[in-house]
């Protein structure tokens, strides 16, 4: 089955909390399988974001979770859910 990764969160989209619309598909190890912004990037936390850091470390961990970003409230969040399959043309 071939799924677009967009069609896969148009209901996270289309949710009153949905601002910032950055969204990867990584792999355990932080590889950035697809994603909906436009610039080409091999890997979550590879530019030194702190936050996207953050999120690769507890990926390899937990099963789901969130990280806050710096600051009170913080201006970033980053949310997490490991898939138990991803089958696709990376």
């Amino acid at each position: 089955m071939v799924l677009d990764f967009n069609m896969l969160i148009k209901d996270v989209r289309q949710s009153g909390w949905w601002q910032s619309n950055k969204a990867f598909l990584v792999s355990v190890g932080g590889k950035i399988l697809t994603s909906t912004v436009p610039e080409k990037r091999e890997s979550l936390g590879a530019g030194g974001n702190p936050l996207e850091r953050k999120t690769v470390k507890e990926m390899k961990t937990n099963t789901y979770g969130t990280i806050l970003g710096v600051g009170h409230p913080p201006k970033e969040a980053s949310g997490f859910y490991k898939l138990q399959e991803a089958h696709g043309t990376w």
